[in-house]
């Protein structure tokens, strides 16, 4: 029974109680031999105490009944009476084997101190929460249990009217228990067991957190007693998880069971899942499976494995540098990986052979989510596990404290890190590399180029996908010079080819055709996943239902049923796979309308905007999805990029960072407005100036200094003739560009300047006098040598390949 497994496996952690009104019915109270009832006791007492005043017919709703005797009685009366209806006198032996059972945090719409009395009968250690107060504002150790609605015991005439939430105003205006919905969505989306005593889920404050979060249905259970249950109910508990015909005496059978049993010795994990490894495939690939995969990024693990123990590469390429990651952490010479590649180079294939492999010898565990508590939860995971291997994809999307902080925790350990990260571009992850690199055992491996094998099994794969057939060349020697010569012996540049191609352009327009029954949310969901992939990353699905406030999850689970069976979009535990990046920008920049594009992209800046998130992710994505450089990749109507930058600069948290005004410019920059893009240049630095004033540490501005140097070139190559200071914007140019080379931690960007440099002097240089043409010349001949002395201080792969590139592709 699921039910019977999840209760034991919480045992350990990741349980979560919700205490409704029917788990203390049938309590007593200190002022009466009645039980205190569910709401509709409360509503008969209301409504014969407001008879007594005015012989009025009764209220229907409690809501309404609250609020009447709050006007004739004030709310001191209404909080008397409240009061001395809901102390308890006694609790019941369920109740009690109940509380002995050690739930992560236990909500409550309840008045009552029922749960309290319980757990001082079982001797258990308890914090109370009223909901005005938080987390840490309440001393002592145990569990905590937080009174949605207000609590009683804690309730005095200088909080009553804030607290309680009963009448019909208080619903509305329930503002001081916000911090708790989203506590309690957390709570929910990262538990492994979700328990519903006594709940009849018509509470809609409670209804719209389990309608938003996602993932819960198979883990979420309502106890209803053995009795019928409303039909309307059960419906509704059905939407959110699984109704049980128990009642409360039987589920204390089941805890005190369970907590009699041998214990287990996994650690509850709420930030990292186990890797399980999948049995191996019976039957040779089919060539739709190996066009789903290479086409849809649908990937079979059960092939993949059949690959491995076979080691073939019929289903996909198996990598050789695996080989080499796998021989450096096993005889331990690294403790930490980092595999670096561009978008499609394989990392996460790569990741699931290292996964596959390690399995066979030590425990793996995949982080699913890094939530605030990663660090010591990373903890008692290698107190229980020293010798696991635990795999992190896009490691710098977490924030700076929480990598490093990881990393340290596995140098020249038994334990194995594996990380993955895009290609290291921007100056901030080139920092936070060498960080990395003072790590004893930290090593960095390239996904680089397909060597002699690799392009074998590509060219046999690509045999098998029709699609292949519109460039495909007859011989093996033509079909290996295609993919080492004009894809440049790359997996990503094979499959932009690919998937640019007519016959899957056809093919992802009959997938979108599909989309034409949803709404304009799902539609914008969808759009999303597709963004977020494009940029190179699997949108997590709390990430996607905290942007769009419902259940995306589900949404996505609905549409690839068989009447549906969209393969566009798909669910993989908690994230949203897509098609494979490159094929996400294709569909985005050809299919999808730009406005569509541009449309879903201000939606969601504006919602990252609107607080404070608590996870790496919604942070990082508030920064890329405000890059000019992304959205231009898949969107090139002027109109409409001018109107995505117009509507976040009406966002106030945009326009406080310098990443706004820089990226602004540079959308500006292309389309030669060069008014406006010398003018949000300056915001930017204006910005920094502000960061310095505010914090009082020194803002690195080298990215803007470098964008100033290209911006001064640029606009001098096309608008020479408008300007009387060509010299000087070329020589202010080689000074910010050699200052930048000269730089310890040097990155690409000024290289790209460089070449930036020479096209100018190719196209303005005849307008100089002829002093001014030797110093120039003598200027970028310096600076050229300097360049090419510093290259072996740039990060390796990517910075240096770029590097090269601009030196190659100079003017002199």
């Amino acid at each position: 029974m699921i039910f019977q497994q999840l209760l034991e496996n919480a045992r350990e952690g990741g349980g979560i109680l919700f205490c409704g009104s029917g788990f203390s019915t049938d309590c007593l109270n200190f002022n009466s031999i009645e039980e205190i009832g569910t709401g509709s006791t409360l509503l008969n007492l209301l409504n014969d105490k407001l008879r007594q005043k005015d012989h009025r017919s009764g209220f229907l709703k409690l809501e309404g009944a609250a609020a009447e005797y709050r006007n004739k009685e004030g709310a001191f009366g209404l909080m008397q009476l409240l009061v001395n209806q809901y102390k308890i006198a006694n609790v019941t032996e369920d109740m009690v084997s109940i509380a002995t059972f050690p739930w992560d945090r236990i909500y409550t719409t309840n008045y009552d101190n029922a749960i309290e009395l319980s757990f001082t009968r079982a001797n258990r250690p308890f914090r109370s929460l009223n909901n005005l107060e938080r987390t840490g504002e309440v001393s002592g150790n145990g569990t905590e249990i937080v009174h949605l609605h207000g609590s009683s015991e804690k309730w005095n005439i200088n909080n009553f009217e804030n607290s309680c939430i009963l009448w019909t105003e208080s619903y509305f205006e329930a503002h001081q228990i916000d911090h708790w919905m989203h506590q309690l969505r957390t709570d929910l989306e990262r538990a492994g067991f979700i328990l519903f005593i006594g709940f009849s889920v018509h509470d809609f404050h409670i209804n719209q957190v389990l309608y938003n979060a996602s993932g819960l249905q198979s883990k979420i259970f309502f106890i209803n007693g053995s009795g019928p249950v409303d039909p309307d109910t059960e419906q509704t508990q059905e939407i959110f998880g699984t109704p049980l015909g128990i009642d409360r005496g039987e589920l204390a059978v089941l805890i005190r069971k369970t907590m009699a049993a041998e214990m287990h010795r996994e650690p509850a994990l709420h930030c990292y899942r186990r890797y399980s490894r999948p049995a191996q495939s019976l039957e040779v690939p089919s060539v739709n499976d190996i066009e789903d995969m290479f086409i849809f990024g649908n990937f079979k693990r059960t092939h993949f494995v059949r690959d491995i123990n076979q080691k073939t590469s019929d289903y996909h390429i198996l990598r050789t540098v695996t080989g080499e990651i796998l021989n450096a952490v096993e005889s331990s010479n690294a403790s930490i990986a980092l595999i670096i590649g561009e978008i499609c180079d394989g990392k996460t294939i790569v990741v699931e052979e290292i996964c596959a492999h390690l399995s066979l010898t030590r425990p793996v565990f995949i982080l699913r989510h890094p939530y605030d508590d990663v660090l010591a939860e990373t903890v008692k995971l290698l107190k229980a596990y020293r010798n696991a291997a635990v795999i992190i994809e896009n490691f710098f999307n977490l924030i700076p404290e929480r990598r490093i902080g990881l990393a340290k925790q596995f140098d020249a350990s038994e334990a194995a890190l594996i990380l993955t990260s895009r290609n290291i571009a921007a100056e901030a992850e080139s920092s936070d590399l060498s960080e990395l690199e003072k790590l004893s055992t930290f090593r960095k491996f390239q996904l680089g180029k397909l060597d002699q094998n690799e392009v074998n099994a590509l060219i046999a794969l690509a045999d098998q996908l029709a699609a292949w057939r519109e460039f495909q060349n007859q011989t093996y020697q033509s079909r290996n010079r295609f993919i080492q010569g004009t894809c440049d012996g790359s997996l990503p540049g094979f499959l932009l080819r690919l998937l640019k191609s007519g016959y899957v352009k056809n093919k992802y327009i009959a997938e979108y055709e599909k989309l034409r029954i949803l709404s304009q949310v799902d539609m914008r969901a969808i759009i999303t996943a597709l963004y977020v992939s494009n940029i190179g990353y699997d949108a997590p699905l709390s990430f996607l239902s905290n942007v769009f406030k419902y259940d995306v999850g589900a949404m996505v689970e609905r549409l690839g049923r068989q009447d549906i069976g969209l393969r566009l979009v798909r669910r993989d535990k908690e994230h949203v796979k897509t098609v494979p990046g490159i094929g996400a920008r294709n569909i985005l920049s050809e299919i999808i309308g730009s406005r569509d594009v541009v449309n879903t992209v201000i939606e969601i800046v504006r919602v990252l905007s609107e607080r404070d998130w608590n996870d790496d992710f919604s942070n990082h994505m508030f920064t890329q999805m405000m890059r000019y450089s992304i959205l231009s990749s898949v969107v090139k109507d002027s109109k409409e990029i001018d109107r995505f930058f117009d509507n976040i600069s009406k966002v106030e948290s945009c326009r406080r960072r310098i990443l706004f005004w820089l990226q602004w410019h540079m959308a500006k920059t292309d389309q030669e407005k060069f008014s406006d893009a010398e003018k949000y240049l300056e915001q930017g630095y204006a910005r920094a100036q502000d960061y310095q004033r505010g914090t009082g540490r020194v803002y690195d501005t080298r990215q803007l200094d470098d964008r100033k140097a290209k911006f001064l070139m640029i606009r001098g190559r096309i608008e020479g003739h408008k300007f009387n200071h060509l010299f000087h914007d070329f020589r202010e140019a080689c000074t910010i560009t050699t200052r930048l080379l000269r730089s310890s931690d040097i990155t690409h960007h000024p290289y790209d300047t460089l070449r930036e440099i020479s096209e100018f002097l190719k196209v303005r240089g005849h307008e100089l006098d002829q002093q001014q043409l030797e110093t120039a010349h003598i200027m970028l001949k310096s600076a050229i040598e300097l360049a090419k002395s510093r290259i072996g201080n740039l990060k390796s792969g990517f910075q240096v390949r770029r590097a090269q590139q601009a030196l190659e592709n100079l003017i002199i």
